[in-house]
């Protein structure tokens, strides 16, 4: 939802993640249950081109994805023991990431 203009944007059709929803720029991110992996996945919508794109689609679940410029992190719940883990001694996770140099849509 724009603020300013009042227009509504919708960036995704499947069930968002409760925890998941980031955003930076004219960058959105969010985790989602994906019918492709039975798990919940990284997304993002630019809103200058107003194009969705995968971020992390993998097995297990990913969420609760944090944005700052071009640097998007996430808690990955797959089978490695990551830090995280050790802190909240519960189920295995890491954190990851990923950098874009050119958010998919737009020219490099």
């Amino acid at each position: 939802y724009n603020i300013e203009s009042g227009e509504v944007i919708r960036v995704s059709l499947e069930k968002v993640g409760n925890l998941g929803i980031d955003s930076s720029g004219d960058i959105i991110v969010w985790d989602e249950d994906s019918p492709i992996t039975s798990s919940s996945d990284i997304y993002g919508f630019n809103l200058k081109t107003r194009q969705r794109f995968p971020i992390y689609i993998e097995k297990d679940d990913q969420f609760l994805p944090k944005i700052s410029g071009d640097r998007v992190i996430w808690i990955d719940m797959r089978e490695e023991t990551g830090w995280i883990s050790q802190l909240l001694k519960k189920e295995h996770c890491q954190i990851r990431g990923k950098i874009f140099r050119h958010w998919p849509g737009e020219e490099k």
